[in-house]
């Protein structure tokens, strides 16, 4: 629909579409109606790539036309719009056309320098107005995913008469600022007066800096109060711009122009607030990035950088990344500067890795944009690491400080006072979020008084160098990865050494009550108070289990953090974190930090393997001889359970017997649960599936009590076996489809998530949804090799050789039996009923499609596989 009311300026062009008009240099251009009609549709909709069936439905209604006509109608548009059209729309091969150059929206109302009619209708112009009315700069660039902030800010401006927009440097405050500045020009009667401070060094020339962009005439007279009797009886908007170096005097001209002229409104941008009367402040956040958990290995990004909560990046399209405002700047920018930018599917995930290393700052991403035409984006996304050094290539006509990424937090730097400057460096140390506590346990010492921690902090997220935010049950703090960075290289040329001693015993500290805290707390409560530590618990285990490290420490940290990897589902850090610190034990090592270790390490472990039920007595014996009664009985359920693994039942019963006491008389904890579920599971392979039901439902129970939502899922899915063991398949479906909805894990990284998908393709088997099954299991081993769960490979190569013995290929699935059945039997472990029914299926269907010795001497190939040739040959049968 085009705009009755607006008037749209772009280059020496005007669009009046209620006029049905398009003036070049204020002289009519010839152009015909279905390309006018497509030019304002292009316009209006400058933020999206049209395609081609929208834009023929446009011109031709319910009309079934072929693309050639639009072809021709585009045409004669570009010839109209002459020899630079180029620069207004662009075509990009799969996503359509768009309007790219910056537009001035103002209303239709406003007649041309002349007066005189065109076809006998007075010619209206759009902005720019005259000298008069505004000192604006004309936009060079086009404003991309700030429309929302600059609405916000226009509504703040209803309200109050003074607002400041605040953010780190590089963030974007000018521009924003300026767009709102060119929108309210036909708002305000006296004019829209720009101020740039960002040269001024000298305070007492602010005054004049003021009167020369308000074009007062004063003859040397330049005071805020004569600022202040000019503007007395006008009405208009000043814009105060780069205002942190001079927060002193710029608040004396706004507080006394505030108070005298009451038709002034002043809009100003600072990197910290003016503390103003009547001040409203507005932070400008970074630009809009997918949500994200963690790089994707296949992209070949760093895997080091991880967060809480989010989607990975793996499998967007650069159509679906170039939705999100940074990714649309770095690609916008990279096209003005390169001539020429049209990244492919493959290019989305470094395109996001790039913008969020650089954290969606709109000036970091503009510098990054030329070495997209050197190096392809996931080559720049690997070098960001030596960020200050590579992004250096700002326009020549900027500020010295925005020319490169360094001078911009240069600037903020230099105008901290030296103990602000020495809390910015010491705080690099969290590679995360911190709290307030962490900050005063790891900072404060001799030279920082933990008593100033707390103001210093306050006015380094005043000055927009720390960000802080609002997590429940506490705020948090963190920096920008690109100011972390600086602020480390900071202390470095300062030969500081990081807190890391510091930051590593005051994370052991939290160690024990998170602990305690995990038995009996809900999952979301627990990783929310928790969880946000993982960052800086990594950057802690990677300083002491470095070579000179205090790998003691190291060692109990990892003893006192197995509920965090849990709880975030990352069974292959798990692993890696106690292979480290096991070898770090010595006879030196604490029986209580010993246990907790060889207790975790028990998890990377399979339920079946043998090797599950020594590491769990040690455990116990460790906890035993420390007088630990809980955790000495929460290592004996797991006893229990690798004791049912390998089928010695009379011993999972003493295990759970002894551990009964201790968890009975505690308040109702996972362990509590998982015995339960032990003993559960030991009733219905015994065929007394009622008594396992029974158990099964109190372990339910009490993981609605605690309330955990994983837990509760491990157990229905041990009550989908009892109730395929029972003969009942669509009961055993439907308990595992309901066990999967349990918990919101669309990457499928619970471990509790995979057994539940290997076990319904098992039922689907059953069931002789041949079709769902096979998807399920493959599904499901795609997840555990990506999550690194080694010990349920077997059961899924085994459910995967037979979907492809269905296909016809016998050899390799004699191949792959032989290598599961080789390495269970090396392990000495038993089936459950759902894979004893898979391994049964396929010996059967083996025997038909080969015979005997054929299947034996093929399939031993099999047996002497590596695991990797046995995962690709199972995920490629």
């Amino acid at each position: 629909m085009i705009s009755a009311d607006l008037c749209y300026a772009f280059g020496p062009f005007r669009l009046l579409p209620n006029q049905r008009l398009l003036l070049r240099h204020e002289q009519p251009v010839a152009i015909g109606g279905r390309a006018f009609d497509l030019l304002v549709h292009l316009v209006e909709n400058r933020a999206n790539y049209l395609g081609k069936a929208g834009l023929k439905q446009l011109l031709w209604p319910d009309q079934s036309v072929p693309d050639h006509n639009l072809a021709v109608h585009l045409s004669t548009l570009r010839k109209a719009l002459g020899p630079d059209a180029t620069r207004y729309i662009a075509t990009v091969s799969g996503r359509g056309y768009r309007f790219v150059a910056p537009v001035i929206v103002a209303p239709d109302d406003i007649h041309d320098r002349s007066g005189i009619p065109i076809n006998g209708t007075p010619v209206r112009t759009a902005l720019p107005v005259s000298s008069s009315t505004h000192n604006l700069p004309a936009p060079l660039t086009q404003l991309i995913g700030r429309e929302a902030e600059v609405q916000t800010v226009r509504a703040l401006l209803r309200e109050s008469r003074l607002v400041t927009l605040t953010g780190p440097g590089g963030i974007g405050k000018t521009q924003v600022a300026l767009e709102v500045a060119r929108r309210m020009v036909p708002e305000e009667p006296d004019g829209v007066w720009l101020v740039g401070l960002a040269a001024v060094t000298d305070p007492q020339l602010v005054p004049a800096v003021i009167a020369a962009a308000l074009q007062m005439q004063l003859a040397g007279e330049e005071s805020y109060d004569s600022i202040a009797r000019f503007l007395v009886d006008r009405a208009a908007l000043v814009l105060l711009d780069n205002c942190e170096h001079l927060l002193q005097p710029v608040a004396t001209a706004a507080e006394l122009i505030l108070k005298s002229c009451p038709s002034v409104t002043i809009l100003a941008t600072s990197r910290e607030p003016l503390r103003c009367e009547g001040e409203r402040l507005h932070g400008l956040p970074p630009l809009a990035l997918p949500p994200f958990t963690q790089p994707d290995a296949a992209a070949g990004l760093p895997a080091a950088r991880l967060s809480v909560a989010g989607l990975s990046v793996a499998g967007l399209s650069v159509e679906e990344a170039l939705a999100y405002p940074a990714v649309a700047l770095l690609a916008e920018r990279a096209r003005f500067t390169l001539g020429r930018f049209e990244p492919a599917d493959a290019d989305a995930p470094p395109l996001v890795e790039i913008c969020r290393r650089l954290d969606g700052i709109p000036l970091a991403l503009e510098l990054a944009a030329p070495l997209l035409g050197l190096m392809s984006p996931k080559e720049v996304a690997e070098r960001l690491d030596d960020r200050f050094r590579l992004l250096t290539g700002g326009r020549r006509t900027a500020l010295p400080r925005q020319q490169t990424l360094k001078a911009a937090i240069d600037w903020s730097y230099e105008l901290l006072a030296p103990p602000e400057q020495l809390l910015f460096r010491r705080l690099a140390v969290f590679a995360g979020t911190w709290t307030l506590d962490a900050a005063l346990a790891v900072v404060a010492d001799d030279m920082l008084a933990i008593e100033r921690v707390l103001p210093l902090l306050t006015a380094l997220v005043d000055k927009s160098l720390v960000v802080v935010e609002s997590q429940p049950p506490r705020a948090r703090y963190r920096f920008l990865e690109t100011t972390r960075r600086y602020a480390a290289e900071q202390a470095a040329l300062l030969d500081e050494p990081p807190r890391l001693a510091e930051l590593s015993a005051w994370l052991l500290s939290l160690g024990p009550e998170a602990n305690r805290s995990w038995q009996i707390t809900g999952d979301e409560t627990w990783v929310a108070h928790y969880a946000q530590d993982a960052n800086a618990l990594r950057t802690a285990l990677t300083w002491c289990f470095e070579p000179g490290g205090d790998h003691a420490l190291g060692a109990a940290l990892v003893g006192c953090c197995f509920a965090l990897w849990s709880a975030l589902s990352l069974p292959a850090e798990r692993h890696r974190w106690f292979a480290r610190a096991i070898e770090s034990i010595t006879p030196a090592t604490p029986p209580e930090v010993e246990a907790q270790l060889w207790l975790g390490w028990s998890f990377t472990v399979s339920l079946n393997d043998p090797e599950l039920l020594t590491e769990t007595l040690r455990a116990a014996t460790l906890f035993e001889a420390a007088g630990n009664t809980f955790d000495h009985a929460r290592t004996l359920v797991r006893a229990a359970f690798a004791a049912t693994g390998t089928g010695d039942m009379a011993a999972a019963r003493r295990h759970l017997a002894e551990a009964w006491p201790a968890l009975r008389d505690h308040p109702p904890s996972r362990s509590l649960a998982a015995w339960f579920r032990a003993s559960g599971e030991l009733d219905y392979l015994a065929r007394d599936f009622a008594a396992g039901r029974a158990a099964l439902q109190q372990g339910a129970k009490i993981a609605r009590i605690i309330p955990s939502p994983r837990t509760l899922l491990d157990i229905e899915v041990s009550i989908a076996e009892v109730e395929f063991a029972a003969g009942d398949v669509d009961r055993a479906i439907a308990t595992a489809e309901h066990a999967l909805g349990r918990i919101d894990d669309p990457r499928d990284r619970y471990d509790g998530t995979i057994r539940a998908l290997a076990n319904l393709s098992t039922y689907r088997l059953a069931q002789g949804r041949i079709g769902d099954a096979e998807a399920l299991a493959r599904r499901a081993l795609t997840a555990a090799r990506a999550q690194g769960l080694r010990m349920i490979y077997p059961w899924l190569i085994e459910r995967l050789a037979l979907f492809g013995l269905e296909r016809g290929k016998a050899a390799e699935a004699a191949q792959l039996l032989h290598y599961s059945e080789a390495r269970l039997a090396a392990k000495g472990i038993i089936r459950r009923p759902s894979e004893f029914f898979v391994v049964h299926k396929l010996r059967a269907a083996l025997e038909q499609a080969l015979p005997h010795e054929a299947a034996h001497d093929i399939g031993r190939v099999g047996s002497t596989w590596n695991e990797d040739a046995a995962l690709n040959t199972a995920l490629t049968i």
